[in-house]
């Protein structure tokens, strides 16, 4: 469940966005560094041809609603953002660390 909403359980601690970003950058990373492979050694699943996961005996005996967060019980409020126009922009941290400080390099915005 820590996957899901790693914040915690409060509305205000659910944040996709810092994650999504995240992992983005780590992927890219990853990608960057294809040219430099780790050497590859036998472990215990060397030999099966689909892994699977392992769980503690607890942890195997609890069920838990993978797809429901902590904001699905959430009502929204009446009047709320209607009618108000949103512009999405891209977070300048982001822009700092992927060295797009130049105006032509940025992303543009979406309206």
């Amino acid at each position: 469940m820590a996957l899901l909403n790693p914040f915690g359980e409060d509305d205000d601690d659910y944040d996709c966005n810092f994650l999504l970003d995240r992992n983005l950058t780590m992927s890219l990373g990853c990608q960057d560094a294809h040219r430099d492979p780790p050497e590859m050694k036998k472990d215990a699943f060397w030999n099966m041809e689909q892994a699977q996961p392992l769980y503690s005996w607890h942890s195997a005996l609890r069920h838990i609603n993978f797809f429901m967060g902590s904001a699905a019980l959430q009502e929204k409020e009446e009047g709320g953002m209607k009618g108000e126009e949103i512009t999405m922009v891209p977070h300048p941290v982001n822009e700092k660390y992927m060295n797009r400080n130049e105006p032509g390099e940025r992303r543009p915005t979406v309206e």
